[in-house]
């Protein structure tokens, strides 16, 4: 949220436990600034403090279109690496319950410097369940561990359930514990020989596989997006991100020690990342990398997911050689039948403009606004901005109005390549006329056309002539 400066007080200073945390956070957020670039330092603010607000929206897009945009929080894996870590350094201490009083603290601290991330509660809470098992030398069991921390979690906060990165985190690592094992022994029986090598591969794809094919779907519901190259880029992308998490924290913990080793591990950390992204870029350049449509995005996600499953869980090659044709064609066929199109407009109901976010063209978002009162003095709109700014697409914004000249003018400001035109004055009352946050069909007609003339014209400083469009597409 936002406010004006002679509209907030500081009523008290932060004291106890969230003042030592800030001052932690400010420290470590100095030394990042001081050993990586811009870039690299956003990325690494992420991995290991979960703030993502300085990443660029170009970075945050490639990473979301390959699937990979989970590495970017802190999530189970972050959590997962530091426990790893921790028990390699605990690896001399022989009192079982003095390694798992350091080993809980450990983890905390960071799940408290990360922001106490929901997927973080959850992955930390399962370490340390974990850690009291073997503490206690009893067998774990992964589900039954996941099925307790969620129960515990949602006694502690019921909230919970409606957080959609708690829930992809929750259905993610039920899928890992249910279909790892079936999964690794199958793609390893598809290979005729074995080494430690193939053994690793077959595992990080068995893993992928797992989470993907149960995650996929909600991703789908909440993001509109469909990643099939998730997969491939997640085999590469995870294991580079990993390492350079690790870089990088051994970079910060160096600095008061020795600058040069310091600067040897951020060295390493920003390789890491650079490759990770280049990964990125090459595999949403790919043809048909993912599927960005609300009804597409789901159904395909569930189809494919559905297929996976189906394929993956095969006892023999002949039977997963026949799963695949018949899901092939049973993909084909339904895609077919549902003939599925994509959502013409959503609303976004704001209080001094009304704004239309259409899907147009591949990666490009079409954003209308008007103002809804004739001469209204210019407002701006923090929140629609940020939205605009952070959008994944390329976006092409149709203003019609003083508001919303000046909300383009801030738009442009922070992301130059945005591109604003002027929209005609007989779509003017159909963006007014609807209200609420709900799916416009009754304008299609003159949506498609308003696209088209982008599509024909090009965006510049252009004012469309609506009786001039018209006939221009009647003649094509």
């Amino acid at each position: 949220m936002t406010a004006r400066p002679a509209q907030v007080a500081l009523l008290e200073k932060a004291h106890g436990l969230p003042a030592v945390i800030s001052r932690c956070t400010q420290a470590i957020e100095e030394r990042i600034r001081l050993l990586y670039s811009d870039e690299t330092a956003a990325i690494v603010t992420a991995l290991l403090l979960g703030n993502q607000s300085k990443i660029s929206p170009e970075t945050r897009a490639r990473f979301s279109l390959s699937g990979t945009a989970h590495i970017l929080s802190v999530s189970g894996s972050h959590v997962g690496i530091i426990a790893a870590l921790v028990m390699v350094i605990l690896g001399f201490v022989r009192h079982r319950w003095l390694k798992f009083f350091i080993f809980t603290v450990a983890v905390s601290t960071f799940i408290l410097l990360s922001g106490m991330q929901p997927s973080a509660l959850r992955a930390g809470l399962m370490a340390v369940l974990g850690m009291l098992g073997y503490t206690w030398q009893r067998r774990i069991y992964a589900l039954n561990i996941v099925s307790l921390s969620v129960v515990i979690l949602l006694l502690s906060q019921p909230t919970l359930i409606y957080s959609a990165g708690f829930q992809m985190s929750v259905v993610s690592v039920a899928g890992i514990s249910i279909f790892y094992a079936p999964f690794r022994t199958f793609l390893l029986s598809l290979l005729p020989f074995q080494s430690s090598s193939i053994e690793f591969i077959a595992s990080s794809l068995a893993l992928t596989f797992a989470a993907s094919v149960s995650v996929s779907p909600l991703v789908a519901y909440y993001f509109s997006t469909f990643s099939v190259v998730s997969p491939l880029a997640n085999l590469f992308v995870v294991p580079l991100m990993s390492l350079g998490m690790v870089f990088g924290m051994l970079s910060i913990v160096v600095v008061p020690i020795n600058v040069g080793i310091a600067t040897t591990y951020s060295a390493a950390t920003a390789w890491c990342i650079r490759m990770a992204d280049a990964v990125n870029r090459w595999s949403v350049e790919l043809p048909a990398s993912y599927v960005h449509a609300p009804e597409l995005a789901l159904l395909l996600s569930i189809l494919v997911s559905s297929a996976l499953l189906l394929v993956l869980m095969s006892q023999s090659r002949r039977q997963a050689a026949f799963r695949v044709i018949m899901s092939s064609i049973s993909l084909f066929f339904i895609i077919l039948i549902a003939d599925v199109q994509p959502s013409v407009s959503r609303l976004i109901p704001r209080t001094n403009v009304a704004v239309s976010a259409i899907p147009f063209q591949k990666d490009s978002t079409l954003i209308l606004i008007t103002d809804r009162k004739p001469h209204l003095y210019p407002f701006g709109d923090a929140a629609l901005e940020e939205f605009i700014i952070k959008l994944p697409d390329s976006a092409i914004v149709g203003i019609r109005g003083n508001s919303s000249e000046w909300i383009s003018v801030q738009v442009r400001a922070q992301r130059p390549s945005v591109r604003v035109f002027n929209y005609p004055k007989s779509l003017e009352n159909r963006v007014l006329a609807v209200q609420g946050d709900v799916t416009v069909y009754e304008a299609r007609g003159q949506y498609q056309m308003l696209v088209r003339a982008v599509e024909l014209q090009g965006v510049g400083a252009l004012q469309l002539k609506f009786e001039q469009l018209k006939q221009r597409l009647a003649s094509e």
